[in-house]
């Protein structure tokens, strides 16, 4: 065996062949982030190439992240702007139900149901960005199956939230945390998305979901779309 063979076949080597696709993969999630609008379809593609590469042993990183973020693009678009646009509303209405709007003061309870209107965000978004790389499926349904599977699973949908704002906390405070906290956070989360995900499939017998009208894509990892 040559010297070459040696090396390239060494735990150390593995190691940090591995260690360059995780900050490849991390890199690629920030600067497709950066637009805003577009972090839904780069985190789609973050996930995916992550569960390719630790599921699937995939060797091209890059290529699946690409190619992912291209195929959500439009819908990872679209998902993205419904909740900026929730979320904004939401700012708007926990600031009113506190202030007021001008001289007029609203009920006391009123604030309690303002921050009520942060429950569609917690039991949605923890899975639809995986869920979004993994199925094809419309948007209306994306966001319903992603409600099913935070519903069925709060303590996994609570901790994926913490996790990701410990990990967002993380980047801004020390900046070089964006080289591999993204892709540790893809790949904790899908330790619990992929054991829910797999529990319904098998339950559904892997068929195709009937309210879809997509027809299976043949370049996601599963081809049949997830019927709660």
């Amino acid at each position: 065996m040559s010297v070459y063979d040696k090396v390239t076949q060494s735990k150390l080597y593995a190691l940090g062949d591995k260690l360059g696709d995780l900050i490849i993969l991390s890199l690629l999630w920030l600067v497709f982030s950066l637009p805003v609008i577009t972090i839904g379809a780069s985190t789609a593609a973050l996930y995916h190439a992550t569960y390719r590469r630790f599921y699937r042993d995939s060797q091209t990183p890059r290529p699946d992240f690409m190619r992912s973020l291209k195929q959500n693009l439009r819908q990872g678009i679209l998902i993205t702007l419904i909740y900026l646009v929730y979320g904004a509303f939401l700012a708007f209405d926990i600031y009113a139900a506190r202030n007021g709007i001008g001289n007029v003061k609203l009920p006391a309870f009123y604030e309690q149901v303002a921050y009520a209107l942060i429950l569609p965000i917690v039991f949605t978004l923890p899975f639809v960005f995986a869920y979004l790389s993994r199925f094809s499926n419309t948007i209306r349904n994306t966001i319903k199956h992603s409600f099913f599977f935070c519903s069925s699973h709060p303590i996994h949908a609570v901790g994926m939230l913490l996790l990701a704002i410990i990990s967002g906390a993380l980047m801004i405070v020390f900046l070089p945390a964006v080289l591999l906290v993204p892709v540790t956070c893809a790949y904790l989360c899908s330790k619990w998305i992929e054991k829910d995900f797999d529990q319904v499939l098998q339950a559904s017998g892997n068929e195709s979901a009937s309210s879809s009208t997509h027809e299976p894509d043949s370049d996601r990892d599963d081809d049949a779309e997830v019927t709660p």
